[in-house]
């Protein structure tokens, strides 16, 4: 039974009535002095949400038997007058007088949809000046019964700086030719404040993603990606190749790159989700087992594809030390690169025993850091983005991405309106690389992506009348 569930049955049958002006000060705690746990201070918790109960139209009794099962009393549910707070992880905290502002806020939000138990629960943490990330908010989920609110529990604000999506007619660039460029689907430039009900230490700015193109700052730079220098090198070189195919094939000799979705684990690769988990592990406050256990985890990780006794991790020096938090970011003392750390911190949080420990749902992350536009589009789409080559060529320079040390440049166009699998937008491409690699191992549009995505020739098909009426007919079948 949940707690939920066991509050419920505590609670009258009928709904209480709601009145907006019970919650209205919830959100300006008084700001008193934490203290060390004195039994007063369990009374004026539970006195605090008798309170609120009768406000929202509790009877009296009622309330106080909810609000000292909650905290501890003789009117309590519990054996020997204790409540639910005797039963939490709160070791090694202090208990304190003054209302936590994250707490009443929690309390605030299940009060007006109408989860009282929650509410009354959250509101009597509070007033005893304990936060509710101690509690932890991992929910368990299954394809079979899974939790509807799994994956939504994030709080973001978008912080401006970004051009407008404006619509691209192909048309307009018949001659020229058309590359993918594989792409994470994280945002940018929004600020991620609390992800599985945890109140992150400080807000996350994403800085990815296809909305990268889409900086006005950047723009002005004629800046529209980054990735690491070798990539960028290959992404320039690979752009000069189709400038040379476009032009002997008759063409303008100008390129449209389209982002290409990827996996969803590949946001993993960037520091945003591994700022994420920082600032969770840290405000879950594990105890030196629970942390010595996942490090000893990550030294163990062996990156995918490669083979099991391919260690690059023991150099690893901890999640919870200085020098662990700097190797995330710089690679220094491991034996493969920073974002392959970041990876390996992921993978390993991820598995259902961490989450738990730690208090979260991975996916809640994916959410908290995916392009809204992006959420649910699988692997392989275009057109969500669509950016152009520069006339003097792409052209690279120093980056001060987080994730990313090199800038190439681009100018964003604007967007087909919908993602688009890419076996329909190069059809011609598609099919040619696919009777080649017909027979392989592997998934043949899988193994087809990833030759677009990395040869160096080959892979660009020109806006000729035949692609712009291949295009034409597959918006037609859609809109249908």
């Amino acid at each position: 039974m949940t707690l939920e569930e066991y509050l419920q049955q505590l609670l009258p049958a009928q709904q209480p009535v709601y009145q907006p002006t019970a919650v209205q000060g919830l959100l300006t705690p008084r700001q008193d002095e934490v203290t060390a746990y004195d039994p007063s201070l369990r009374r004026q918790g539970a006195n605090a949400t008798q309170g609120l109960l009768e406000n929202i139209g509790i009877n009296r009794g009622q309330a106080r038997q909810v609000s000292q099962t909650l905290l501890g009393g003789e009117s309590s549910m519990m054996p020997a007058g204790m409540g639910v707070a005797d039963f939490t992880p709160f070791a090694g905290y202090a208990l304190g007088a003054g209302e936590s502002a994250e707490g009443v806020g929690q309390a605030k939000k299940d009060f007006e949809a109408g989860n009282y138990g929650s509410a009354a629960l959250n509101y009597a943490l509070s007033s005893l000046g304990l936060l509710p990330a101690a509690i932890g908010s991992y929910r368990p989920t299954t394809p079979l019964k899974p939790d509807p609110s799994v994956g939504t529990r994030y709080e973001t604000e978008n912080l401006g700086g970004l051009l407008d999506k404006t619509p691209v007619n192909m048309e307009d660039y018949l001659g020229s030719s058309v590359m993918v460029m594989p792409w994470d689907s994280t945002s940018r430039n929004v600020a991620i404040k609390s992800v599985s009900d945890v109140q992150l230490p400080q807000s996350v700015i994403t800085h990815g993603g296809q909305d990268y193109a889409r900086d006005a700052a950047l723009q002005a730079q004629n800046i529209a990606g980054a990735s690491g220098e070798s990539i960028a090198k290959r992404i320039r070189d690979r752009e000069q190749q189709a400038i040379k195919e476009n032009l002997a094939a008759g063409g303008t000799g100008k390129i449209l790159h389209l982002p290409i979705t990827m996996g969803d684990f590949a946001k993993n690769f960037s520091v945003m989700p591994s700022e994420i988990l920082l600032g969770i592990i840290d405000q879950a406050k594990p105890t030196k087992k629970a942390l010595q256990k996942l490090n000893d985890q990550i030294r163990a990780f062996s990156p995918d594809g490669k083979k099991a006794d391919f260690k690059p991790f023991t150099g690893f020096a901890g999640v919870e030390t200085e020098k662990g938090r700097a190797q995330l970011l710089s690679g220094e003392g491991i034996g493969t690169t920073a974002g392959e750390l970041r990876k390996a911190l992921a993978n390993r949080m991820y598995l259902k025993g961490n989450q738990e420990q730690f208090g979260f749902n991975a996916e809640d992350i994916v959410s908290a850091v995916s392009d809204q536009s992006l959420v649910g589009v699988p692997k392989g789409f275009v057109g969500n983005t669509v950016i152009g080559s520069s006339p003097e060529g792409m052209q690279l320079s120093p980056s001060v991405n987080p994730t990313y040390n090199t800038d190439f440049t681009g100018k964003y166009l604007g967007t087909l309106g919908q993602s688009i699998p890419v076996e329909q937008i190069m059809q011609k491409r598609f099919e040619n690389v696919s009777e080649e690699m017909a027979g392989k191992k592997g998934n043949l549009r899988q193994n087809v992506i990833g030759a677009l995505e990395k040869r160096k020739s080959g892979v660009s098909e020109l806006i000729d009348d035949q692609f712009l009426e291949n295009l034409n007919r597959y918006f037609q079948s859609v809109r249908q």
